[in-house]
């Protein structure tokens, strides 16, 4: 008797269980549906209160591992999203939103098999209507570059403020422990959702074994699970019918295509039915920021690419407006419009730089000192300064051009055109800019030029 009355016992507990479970999924039902039709309505405040995800805080205790041979054992593979309820002013109004950040699985599209674990942090208005609320998918340079740069330096609603390209004194010579986070009056969240993706290797986000990170460093290698990323986050979260658009900044405009070719490839059916019936949005656009389209048009090298022709028409113009918005440059005459300016940048750099270069690229690369060499270029280093050519322009020490002071000067009619801004803005504590290892054939290309 007595284990049949256990058993009886269980029975009932389990019952109860089952009808309390039911009965606050019918509860959230409800709640999810009244939500909805108050986010219809256009009453957005109401509507979040019933619809966004509670405040909750996710002790993540894992050790991720970015490097190229990390890799995750699927059981520490979790889906789990803290949250966080808050306020942004948006256009002179106070608008609700969601800051969340956690895990999601790309499952291979067509294998089903776990892929990866990426991380990400979004940024959702949930009182507003899924179907009319575009969601962005962000992500920046890589492939295992983190989204940091478009997440905390340009769109999300809280920004850190670094103050560039004004740099205080005191961090030229000691890096800066932390900023302050501010709010970001720039923040695309009145136009959209904010999805930042971060890919395998990068920040919290690491292949699933047997799969190693490196396994997705490639073009044709990392777009997929991009894909499946956003594919599973779609489904999950019930944005089928919402406009989609995916942004890549940097190595993002090699990336971001193949991304939404894939998707339009895998069509609707990538994705889970909607409730309603209605077919879902594969895609609705493509955004790039300041991206890279040709590796051979990028005007700087990494490992043996500086014994190829690398073009930088594109480059020093794009350097010259923006020294030239931020009034670090006094290259452009008083009187003459941006339009104008511009023009006789490209045009110095079709009849200038280019015969130059082309000079430059007929001598023989030189292992010890990464440059070309050629009689006809030393002729050509060496001839008179032009009306193009600053005084300063060849910082000349123990018989050598400083590979520094080449760096800073590319120069259009006697003055630098974005030297100082460049180095203000990415000096490191060591006193040197960013340029100064690529000075052989980066931003230095411009002395082959002048």
């Amino acid at each position: 008797m007595g284990d049949a009355s256990a058993i009886t016992e269980k029975a009932e507990a389990d019952a109860n269980k089952d009808a309390n479970s039911a009965n606050a999924n019918s509860l959230l039902d409800v709640d999810r549906e009244a939500g909805e039709l108050l986010a219809n309505a256009g009453r957005e405040d109401e509507a979040f209160a019933l619809l966004a995800p509670k405040d909750k805080v996710v002790n993540d205790t894992y050790q991720y591992d970015g490097s190229a041979t990390g890799s995750l054992a699927l059981k520490d593979a979790v889906e789990v999203a803290s949250a966080k309820r808050d306020v942004a002013e948006v256009n002179g109004k106070s608008v609700p939103y969601t800051a969340s950040a956690g895990h999601f699985i790309a499952y291979d599209l067509k294998t089903k098999e776990p892929q990866a674990s990426l991380f990400y942090t979004a940024y959702t208005r949930n009182g507003l209507p899924k179907e009319k609320r575009p969601v962005t998918f962000f992500w920046n340079g890589g492939p295992e570059s983190a989204s940091i740069w478009l997440h905390l330096g340009s769109w999300a609603p809280r920004r850190l403020k670094t103050g560039a390209p004004v740099i205080p004194e005191e961090y030229k010579t000691a890096q800066p422990q932390h900023f302050p986070l501010v709010p970001n009056v720039e923040t695309l969240l009145d136009k959209s959702d904010l999805v930042f993706i971060d890919p395998p290797g990068a920040s919290y986000s690491q292949a699933i074994a047997p799969h190693t990170n490196s396994d997705f460093w490639g073009v044709d290698q990392d777009p997929p699970v991009i894909r499946d990323f956003i594919r599973r986050y779609v489904n999950v979260n019930n944005r089928q019918l919402s406009p989609k658009y995916v942004y890549g900044e940097s190595y993002g405009g090699i990336r971001t295509p193949i991304v939404a070719n894939l998707m339009e490839d895998a069509g609707k059916s990538q994705f889970e039915p909607d409730k309603s019936g209605k077919d879902p949005v594969v895609l609705s656009g493509v955004i790039l920021n300041s991206p890279v389209l040709a590796y051979d048009v990028t005007c700087s090298d990494y490992a043996d690419e500086w014994k190829k022709p690398l073009s930088c028409a594109g480059l020093i113009p794009t350097y010259a407006m923006v020294a030239d918005w931020h009034k670090v440059s006094k290259a452009r005459p008083a009187g003459t419009s941006v339009e104008s300016y511009l023009s006789t940048i490209r045009k110095f750099m079709v009849e200038r730089f280019a015969p130059a270069d082309a000079i430059y690229y007929k001598g023989v690369p030189n292992e010890d000192t990464e440059y070309f060499d050629s009689p006809e270029w030393s002729a050509f280093v060496e001839t008179p300064y032009t009306d193009l050519v600053s005084k300063g322009y060849y910082d000349r020490q123990e018989g050598h051009v400083d590979a520094r002071a080449e760096c800073r000067a590319s120069v259009i009619h006697g003055y630098h055109i974005y030297g100082g801004l460049s180095e203000e803005l990415v000096r490191r504590p060591n006193g040197h800019s960013w340029q100064v290892g690529q000075a052989r054939r980066g931003c230095a290309g411009s002395r082959r030029a002048l």
